[in-house]
Order: structure tokens, then sequence, then C-alpha cells
């Protein structure tokens, strides 16, 4: 009986060890959100997460008393609040179930949430299957969505890349806005499908701009977009 408990013991202790264990192919978002929230870096292969991952963590802070949910008749100033990432974040082969959120305006108070990021983030051969929305977020280290899919309209709107972006061999299901994004080190949209329309105006990309066998399947708006201080039109020609 000795002989057949201690065997039983270490597998028990194996599987306890972490809260994300080997055998566990489904996380709560809001556990990812606590560790994140803790300062903790997060690092995921092959899972699949339910649940909205609001990294503004609006539905938190909306019950604060220093934010007022109360819209005066007067209307508000449109006050920005913005959450900083400190945490390295690695999503890896993950699909997500539910809403990534890095921007939520709340229609009755005027205030917008917004989350931006100062270390590495990685979401590499990810399947976003509800909306995805990084509007106004900054990215101060080397951001990496290669070779994932967005079923839903993916927004970038006024997103800032300090450092270089990869979206190669990625697919957009739906519309894809980058409308007034900053890419400050470089992008690469090498063999990514856009399913739908793409939004550039007004966009500005300064560094290595890769577009090989980069499709677009219905409208390519790249009005006063630039790259390198051209016009998105001239680079393109200047390829040729």
């Amino acid at each position: 009986m000795k002989k057949l408990l201690l065997p039983v013991l270490i597998v028990f202790c194996l599987l306890v060890t972490s809260k994300y264990s080997f055998g566990q192919s489904t996380i709560d978002a809001r556990d990812i959100l606590g560790d994140i929230k803790n300062g903790k870096d997060v690092s995921f292969k092959n899972v699949k997460i339910v649940g909205d991952l609001d990294l503004t963590y609006y539905f938190e802070k909306k019950y604060e008393e220093k934010y007022d949910m109360k819209k005066s008749w007067f209307g508000s100033n449109n006050n920005v609040v913005e959450e900083i990432i400190e945490s390295n974040i690695r999503f890896e082969n993950c699909i997500f179930e539910d809403d990534v959120l890095a921007y939520i305006h709340d229609d009755y108070s005027d205030y917008t949430f917004i989350a931006s990021f100062n270390n590495n983030v990685t979401f590499k051969n990810c399947k976003f299957e509800e909306k995805s929305t990084f509007k106004y977020s900054e990215f101060y280290s080397k951001t990496d969505f290669s070779e994932s899919t967005f079923n839903e309209e993916a927004n970038f709107k006024y997103a800032k890349f300090r450092q270089s972006i990869d979206f190669g061999n990625a697919f957009f299901d739906d519309d894809a806005n980058f409308k007034y994004a900053k890419f400050k080190d470089g992008l690469n949209f090498s063999y990514t499908i856009f399913d739908r329309d793409l939004d550039l105006k007004y966009a500005k990309i300064d560094g290595d701009f890769s577009s090989t066998k980069m499709t677009v399947k219905y409208d390519l708006n790249v009005k006063y977009a630039e790259v390198n201080g051209e016009s998105f039109s001239k680079y393109l020609l200047n390829q040729d």
C-alpha cells in the first residue's frame, strides 16, 4: 500500500503546484487580469481564454468614487483614464472567446478608459473570436501579432508603436482600422490578408515597412498616410 501511495502523492502535488497546470486548457480572463494587476509577467500557450480580457480595468474602476460616472447636464471634460501595464504579456496559439479590450468609452459619463504597455506584448498565432480594441493604446516595447486571426473588426485607431510591430501572416476577417496610427520603428504586413477594408488614413510609418504579398480584398484607404516622410502612394510607386 505504501508503494502505491507515494506515486499518487507525487502526481497530486504536480497538479496543484501551479494555478495553470499542464492539463488545464481553459483559463478565466479574471485570473490573468489579477496577475497583470499585481505586476506579474504572463505567458500562455495552447490555451483558451474565456471572459472579457479588460486590460483597462474599466469594470473595476467604474465603481470607484473618484470617477463620477454620472453625466452632468452640462456635459463633461472627456476625461481619459489610462492604465499602464508593466507586465510582459505573451500569448501563443491561444483562443480568446470573448472581447480583448484596451479601450472602452463610457457613453453615459464620457470617461474613456485605455491601456498602454511598457513592456513586450505578444499575441502570436492567436485567434480573436470577438472584439479586439487597442484604440489610443501606446506600445513602448516590441509588439507581435503575427499569424493571428481577427474575426471581428480590429481597432488600432490612434495607436502608437514605439518599437517594431509584426502583423506578418495575420488574417483580418473583418475591417482593420489603423487610422491615425503611428509606427515609430517599422511595420511588418508581409503575407497579411485583409479580407475586408484596411484603413490607414493619416497613419505614419517610420523605419522598415514590409508589405510583401499583402492582400486587401476590399477598400484600402491610405489618404494622407506617410511612409518615412513620403506619401504612401509615392512609396508604393518607388517599390516597383
